[in-house]
C-alpha cells in the first residue's frame, strides 16, 4: 500500500527528545559551576541565576513550540468488517473558493473488491444512497436490496426498481457485506 508524506506534523517524540537534550546540556553547565565551587557551598544567589539562565536559554532558543516535521502515513486495515459503509466526497472546490457537487458518475457494480488494500476480500453492495440536486439543494434516494430485489426509498415512497436504474447515478455511500470468495463473481 502507498504512503502519504504529511507536512507539519508535531511530533511528541522529537519534542521530547529535544527538550531533554536541552535541559541536559543547561543542567551540564549547572554541575560544571557547582564542581568549580567545591569545598564551598554555592549560595542560594548563584543556584537562582544559574536557574534563571537556564529557563531563560529554553526560552530564548524558542524550543518550547513543537517542532514541525515531515511524517509518512500508511493506512492499513489488519481485519475487515462483516458489513461496510464507503462514503464518496461529492463536495469540491471552485477556482474561486466556493464549493460545489462534483458530479462524476460512480459505477457500482454489484460486487466490489478491496483486494488492492487488504486481499481477497469481496463485498455484496446492499445498499447505496445517491444524491439528486445541487450542492446546496436537493434529495437523498436510498437504494436497498431487500428479498433478493431493489427498492428506491425515497421519503414515504418505496418502490421496485433494477439494480441498473442507479448504478451510474450520483452515489453518496455504498454498503456493503462481507461474503465468501467463491470463484467467478461478476459485477
Amino acid at each position: 500500500m502507498a504512503t502519504e508524506l504529511v507536512t507539519g506534523v508535531e511530533c511528541v517524540k522529537c519534542h521530547f527528545n529535544m527538550l531533554s537534550a536541552k535541559l541536559e546540556e543547561e543542567c551540564y553547565g549547572v554541575e560544571e559551576e557547582v564542581g568549580m565551587l567545591r569545598g564551598a557551598e554555592p549560595s542560594d544567589e548563584v543556584v537562582r541565576e544559574r536557574v534563571v539562565s537556564a529557563a531563560n536559554a529554553l526560552l530564548d532558543t524558542e524550543i518550547l513550540d513543537p517542532p514541525r516535521t515531515m511524517k509518512r502515513k500508511r493506512l492499513m486495515v489488519t481485519k475487515t468488517p462483516a458489513t461496510i459503509a464507503l462514503h464518496i466526497n461529492r463536495r469540491v472546490f471552485t477556482r474561486v473558493g466556493g464549493m460545489t457537487k462534483d458530479r462524476t458518475a460512480i459505477l457500482v457494480t454489484k460486487y466490489f473488491s478491496l483486494e488492492t488494500f487488504v486481499g481477497p476480500v469481496t463485498y455484496l453492495v446492499n445498499a447505496v444512497i445517491a444524491h439528486r440536486g445541487s450542492e446546496s439543494s436537493g434529495h437523498f434516494v436510498c437504494y436497498k436490496l431487500w428479498g433478493g430485489r431493489w427498492w428506491n426509498c425515497s421519503d414515504e415512497r418505496v418502490t421496485e426498481c433494477q439494480f441498473d436504474d442507479w448504478s451510474g447515478g450520483d452515489v453518496y455511500m455504498v454498503f456493503g457485506s462481507r461474503i465468501a470468495q467463491a470463484a467467478n463473481l461478476s459485477g
